[in-house]
């Protein structure tokens, strides 16, 4: 449901540090070095054509991927079993110069490597994130709020099906929903679903894909268009690591955030 912020390769003049040196390409696809180079220029054309069509690409890839899959999940769900499957995947995406994202193809290695090559791709920082949005770490800022959460469902869940409400595998879905949103920083988010208001969303009402969207699929984006609650909270805003009452998302074991996983120094 999850996806970072993307690292792309562009060829574009050379920065320059304090010290004179200068890295190949800019490590971040969200500063104004990168908006004023890349081409087409601009953070509006970035972040408004670019930026969408490549999000529209995964989602479209990721549907058709699940069609064939799908089926093992229905099964170990109705065994009861609550088995929680995590991917990274590296997406490989060529922009055109109108901004439309061509998939070319995606890695299922990932490329969770720390600051290993912190010179090109320092995310330390995301890495670090990853265990508190999977819920490694249990999701531990769920005891301020799981109770209303909880309520809050039972009751959009009589709204939408009537007195019986949802199935308990859909709605501990909702609840793994606000968890994950609840607990994701450093450019971590949700890509798919969205709520109906989303273009993204838009996007995928279509007839071509109107067997790709699961009953699951759809009962989320309604919750996402009516309620999408969220407790009282507060953000950092330069990391975007969300606190309640004083206690932060991300765990810190040995005197550091996240749950070590760490690669290079």
């Amino acid at each position: 449901r999850l996806l970072p912020r993307c690292r792309l390769r562009e060829i574009i003049p050379p920065r320059e540090r304090a010290n004179g040196a200068k890295l190949v390409y800019p490590t971040s696809t969200t500063d104004e070095y990168w908006f004023s180079n890349v081409r087409p220029q601009g953070r509006e054309f970035w972040t408004r054509v670019a930026w969408p069509s490549v999000e529209k690409a995964i989602v479209e890839v990721l549907l058709l991927a699940r069609e064939q899959i799908i089926h093992a999940d229905h099964k170990l769900k109705r065994h009861g079993v609550r088995y929680k499957r995590i991917l990274f995947l590296s997406p490989d995406v060529v922009i055109d110069e109108r901004g439309n994202a061509t998939m070319v193809e995606i890695n299922v290695n990932g490329y969770m490597i720390g600051n290993l090559h912190k010179e090109y791709f320092p995310i330390q920082p995301q890495q670090d994130a990853v265990g508190s949005f999977t819920g490694i770490a249990g999701f531990p800022l769920q005891r301020h709020y799981s109770a209303e959460l909880q309520r809050r469902t039972a009751s959009f869940c009589r709204g939408v099906l009537g007195e019986r409400g949802c199935p308990l595998a859909a709605e501990l879905e909702l609840w793994e929903m606000v968890h994950e949103q609840m607990h994701s920083s450093h450019e971590w988010y949700r890509l798919f679903p969205r709520p109906k208001s989303s273009p993204l969303h838009a996007a995928f009402r279509t007839a071509a894909f109107k067997d790709s969207l699961t009953p699951l699929d759809k009962l989320a984006v309604r919750w996402l268009s009516q309620s999408d609650w969220l407790p009282e909270h507060s953000t950092n805003r330069t990391t975007g690591v969300v606190s309640i009452n004083g206690e932060s998302a991300i765990p810190r074991l040995a005197g550091r955030p996240g749950l070590g996983l760490r690669h290079g120094k």
